[in-house]
């Protein structure tokens, strides 16, 4: 079975209508079978400046299989020159969540 990650990107929070396509978009090209999007405050260095912002955190649930095709659709479509994308293998996941998200991933023919 393929197995489950979680991938995080950051997107801008003054773009709400953005992020709502952002993430429709990965949803309807199967790339992911759950997206949560939650408000944050990032401070980070971008430039040598330290910035803050408020951003919104997704934190995409996908398969091992679907990494690369994610990444490219991020970079292709994200506003950032460089977006956050980290993806992180799960330790633990249940059998059922883990079809499903195989299911969910799978572009129908």
């Amino acid at each position: 079975m393929n197995e489950g990650v979680v991938a995080f990107v950051t997107y801008p929070q003054n773009t709400e209508n953005d992020v709502q396509d952002f993430i429709q978009g990965i949803l309807e090209a199967r790339l992911a079978a759950c997206i949560n999007m939650m408000p944050v405050n990032s401070r980070y260095w971008w430039q040598g400046n330290l910035e803050a912002d408020q951003e919104f955190l997704l934190v995409i649930k996908t398969t091992h299989d679907k990494i690369q095709k994610l990444e490219e659709w991020i970079l292709k479509h994200h506003p950032y020159q460089v977006p956050e994308f980290v993806v992180l293998p799960t330790v633990y996941i249940t059998q059922k969540y883990a079809q499903w998200l195989t299911h969910e991933t799978h572009i129908p023919e």
